[in-house]
């Protein structure tokens, strides 16, 4: 394990200790499962923002974390079930999610975040709550019926995964862009911050009012927890789904606590049918806010990229109606000037600017097309995926530089070692793939031996030192007639995985 890898599994460990520690501490009703479960949105982030292979050292993390802060309150083998179904949980929606979204899961990307609120917030705890109500009347620590158990824990973990997970998804995507992305200066930034800082406290007074204990009875079940709703709108419409999240986390968080000490908003209900009012009002509160806030940011998105087209189709009306007062040879060498651009564009769209190979989305449209062709002409198609062994130290060691350097060197040998319609690409930082036309997993294995030889006799030179980097490479052939291009490449990406883990610098399928 890696230092960095280690870091972040550590932080994740002390992150879900303190998240079970408040549901134990905090939420826990007299049925014994949480009113909220936060943890569980820590392990799923971790899983969304991690590569799948990462996610076994989470997962041991977090069953450790969590039979320290739960063995003081149940029996290890309880402590330890309920581990593994919080695992289970987070694993299931995790590898859901990431086969909607791709590699990179954005929550305030529309289809992500309603993925997330569906999967994450509604299925997958309701089936993990199944195991988990099962689990707590085999302890005999609860009075209360089956249902109920699982109502409580479904809406506990979803609540948690709903109300922290947003939170840490796009704060993480915040961080991750931090580098590439100039903030502008804006105007009344300070007045903004004052605005947001009054608005969470706000929430917080507000939530304190909804949930303490107090005299009035009904009436403040009708009133407050209808305006801690309204509140969410307007962090959603105000800040967006960052600003919602947190605001929706800091509401959360009072109302935990107030429940703690007798709180509620459905005071004169019992202990358990007050738990259940108060899920209700923050799962409402959830799923209103974050709900609006992902729309709201769509729509956001569509009106700034409208406008951006609007404000194109202007200057290009602009220059047509200055074009027509030019004379004819200077339309006419406008005319090919543009068509020159939009050739340009369209070769920088579909090439990788460092090797000049074509890049993964040339290799996708092309290499479906490719596919489709050899399915309907009756050919086998094989797919080849190879990633330079330990290449991250030629970086550290030599710079960035040297290489790039690297990489413009294994183009030619690869090329050398493949036929003209072989389709080659970069599709990753070090990673590469060729699409072979008529070729079966034999002769496709074959081809990667070829290639595999010819790079681990490659060098490159800098300062003196002979600079050799070899490559592990996963075959994948066709299976049915129909079988998608994406799937071919993933079947290669995962033997390439093999190729690694059984010592690099070989070929497997």
């Amino acid at each position: 394990m890696s230092f960095g890898l280690a870091a972040r599994v550590a932080t994740v460990g002390v992150a879900y200790y303190a998240g079970a520690w408040f549901g134990v501490q905090y939420s826990a009703p007299t049925s014994g499962i949480a009113l909220i479960w936060p943890p569980n949105a820590v392990l799923l982030a971790a899983f969304l923002l991690a590569r799948p292979r990462e996610w076994p050292w989470y997962a041991a993390v977090v069953v450790a974390a969590e039979l320290v802060a739960a063995v003081p309150t149940f029996p290890l083998v309880a402590a330890t079930a309920f581990s593994l179904v919080n695992v289970f949980e987070a694993t299931v929606a995790a590898a859901w999610l990431r086969r909607i979204a791709g590699p990179r899961f954005r929550f305030d990307r529309l289809r992500d975040g309603v993925a997330y609120v569906v999967i994450a917030g509604i299925v997958v705890p309701a089936v993990a709550a199944l195991a988990g109500a099962a689990i707590y009347l085999a302890l005999g620590a609860t009075e209360a019926g089956f249902l109920a158990q699982w109502r409580l824990w479904w809406f506990g973990d979803a609540l948690g995964l709903l109300i922290l997970g947003p939170a840490i998804l796009t704060a993480a995507d915040w961080w991750r862009r931090r580098d590439r992305e100039v903030a502008p200066s804006v105007p009344g930034s300070t007045a903004r911050v004052a605005e947001a800082t009054a608005f969470v406290g706000a929430a917080a007074l507000l939530t304190v009012a909804a949930f303490a204990p107090s005299e009035l009875g009904a009436a403040a079940f009708f009133v407050e927890p209808a305006l801690l709703v309204a509140l969410g709108i307007v962090a959603a419409v105000r800040y967006g789904v960052t600003g919602a999240s947190v605001a929706v986390a800091v509401i959360a968080a009072v109302a935990v606590v107030t429940m703690s000490v007798g709180g509620g908003p459905d005071r004169e209900a019992s202990a358990l049918r007050s738990i259940l009012s108060a899920q209700g009002v923050l799962a409402v509160l959830a799923f209103v806010s974050v709900g609006s806030a992902l729309v709201l940011d769509e729509l956001r998105r569509q009106r700034a990229r409208l406008e951006r087209q609007e404000v194109q189709l202007r200057d290009q009306n602009e220059r047509l109606e200055r074009s027509v007062t030019e004379r004819t040879e200077a339309w006419a060498r406008a005319a090919r000037d543009l068509e020159h651009a939009n050739a340009r564009l369209a070769r920088l769209a579909t090439t990788d600017y460092l090797t000049e190979l074509p890049n993964r989305r040339a290799f996708e449209e092309t290499g479906e097309r490719e596919r489709r062709r050899a399915a309907a002409d009756g050919v086998p198609v094989a797919v080849l995926v190879f990633d330079l062994d330990r290449f991250k130290t030629v970086n550290d060691r030599y710079g960035h530089a040297v290489g790039d350097r690297v990489l413009r060197a294994v183009a030619a040998p690869v090329r050398t070692a493949l036929r003209p319609s072989d389709l080659l690409a970069r599709t990753g930082g070090e990673e590469f793939s060729v699409l072979l036309v008529d070729a079966d997993a034999r002769q496709a294995t074959e081809v990667a031996e070829r290639i595999r030889r010819a790079l681990e006799t490659t060098t490159v030179e800098h300062d003196g030192a002979s600079i050799v980097v070899t490559a592990s490479f996963g075959v994948a052939a066709v299976r049915t007639p129909d079988e998608p291009l994406a799937s071919l490449a993933e079947r290669a990406d995962a033997a390439m995985y093999r190729a690694k883990r059984a010592g690099r610098n070989r070929v497997a399928n």
